[in-house]
């Protein structure tokens, strides 16, 4: 980076002074004559593709390529965005550099989903026979334990000889005799999907709606008799254990393993005035996050004694990741993972009998369809538990970090860290891991909604 001349000042003060220069919207060259010291004031410094950074803004042109800003110096967004015909360069702000390992990098998006539900409610069903009459059950009440039986359902030797006859008998009753907007609330759609084994099987699927995202029934059986409904929503990803479970030092209440140490700080110092969560004990190996408050006003002798400090305490709070995770050039440990339950997500779909529309099962899972980089083709996809940590780790709660800082410059919002954001691994069969609130992984039921945000790996 070069100016077009120096900028010659008698001194600190004088430099300083200068709004001036500034204003030009340039990149310039200073001297402060009494010193000798030289400012090189840079505005769109671009860096190339192996040097970027975290903070490092990302931009596509117009065909296709990505480009590097430096925003530790000035971003002048209106100049980078501006249509070449008008002056500009004509690119698309795409997000910010969030994470750097070796020769790989991840950008997290510009923009964050609104919150959405993760999926559909997903039940296999199994144990129908012709000639068997199937009951339905349609719940009225959100306890899960008031229903209406809904019949007149027998399915034929022609129905029973494949999954895909079965789906459709289902659908063609099921079209007729749910009432979605009415007193019994059922949306219920049959299907035919993969289970955890690989194999064709019938599904029934509870749809969300824009009001309340699912109705009554949706941790319960949509069958009373006649056949047999089991919940196996994360089946359908393939994805049949529990993790419940997240690297932590202090303790077995892994599942408060924290994300953000800030805003951990935030939620649980003194002035909020709550007391510890989890009822810890007077052990360092068991029990839940000590507040601050509850640190200077209880007896924890053998926490105390062995870190001394809430502040060292709460660092131990946090994620510990794997060795090796994110050293030289290797991968998040998650990253395979995560990539490939968003991209199953894509294609888990299944036709409305309500609407007669394709639906997806993992809503919030493809953020692909949410974000857009302007042509430049990235993978985008929903950052793994270990990414995430990654990436929102090093934020601050007033903006102040590099990775917000960059996003504030190119015209984007930085993140608030009090917003819930999904994580795509399975906690339990009716949970899914997610970034909570006070700065802490823990599980969110999957009727719940939360924000996803959007990473793509670069590779340097």
């Amino acid at each position: 980076m070069a100016g077009s001349y120096i900028n010659k000042y008698a001194d600190a003060a004088e430099y300083a002074a200068d709004t001036a220069r500034s204003a030009l919207g340039k990149s310039t060259v200073s001297l402060e004559s009494d010193s000798g010291v030289l400012h090189y004031d840079g505005v769109n410094v671009e860096i190339h593709k192996k040097a970027v950074k975290v903070g490092d803004a990302v931009y596509v042109d117009g065909s296709g390529n990505l480009h590097f800003i430096d925003t530790t110096g000035t971003v002048n967004n209106t100049d980078l965005t501006t249509a070449v015909a008008s002056g500009g360069r004509g690119w698309t702000s795409v997000g910010v550099v969030g994470m750097r390992k070796g020769q790989k990098a991840l950008i997290l998006h510009k923009t964050e989903t609104e919150t959405k539900y993760i999926n559909a409610w997903a039940f296999k069903v199994t144990g129908y026979a012709a000639g068997t009459a199937i009951v339905f059950k349609a719940y009225t009440a959100s306890d899960t334990t008031e229903y209406v039986e809904v019949t007149g359902f027998t399915p034929t030797a022609e129905n029973v000889a494949s999954v895909s006859a079965m789906a459709t008998a289902m659908n063609s009753f099921l079209t007729t005799n749910q009432n979605p907007t009415g007193a019994v609330q059922t949306n219920w759609s049959a299907c035919v999907m993969k289970d955890a084994s690989g194999n064709d099987a019938v599904f029934m699927l509870l749809e969300g709606n824009s009001s309340s995202g699912v109705y009554y029934s949706h941790r319960q059986s949509p069958i009373k008799s006649g056949a047999t409904a089991t919940l196996a929503t994360w089946d359908l990803l393939g994805l049949t254990s529990d993790k419940t479970t997240n690297a932590r030092v202090n303790g077995s209440h892994d599942l408060r393993a924290g994300w953000n140490k800030d805003q951990l700080y935030n939620y649980y110092k003194a002035s909020t005035n709550r007391d510890s969560v989890g009822s810890p004990t007077d052990s360092i190996t068991s029990g839940g996050i000590i507040s601050e408050k509850a640190w200077n006003n209880n007896s924890f002798p053998t926490v105390k004694a062995y870190y001394g400090t809430w502040d060292k305490y709460l660092d131990s709070v946090m994620l510990k990741v794997p060795a090796g995770a994110y050293s030289s050039d290797a991968l998040p440990v998650y990253y395979g993972k995560a990539k490939e339950i968003q991209d199953k997500a894509k294609t888990v779909t299944f036709t409305s009998v309500i609407s007669g529309s394709e639906k997806k099962v993992f809503k919030a899972f493809d953020v692909s369809a949410s974000v857009s980089d302007g042509g430049a083709g990235l993978d985008w996809y929903m950052p793994g538990i270990e990414e995430a940590f990654g990436i929102f780790s090093q934020m601050k709660v007033d903006g102040s970090d590099p990775v917000n800082s960059a996003m504030v410059k190119i015209g984007s919002t930085a993140r608030n860290l009090e917003q819930t954001r999904w994580v795509p691994a399975r906690y339990a069969n009716l949970n899914a891991w997610f970034m909570a609130a006070y700065g802490s992984f823990t599980f969110s039921a999957l009727a719940n909604t939360s924000r996803a945000c959007a990473v793509a790996l670069l590779n340097l």
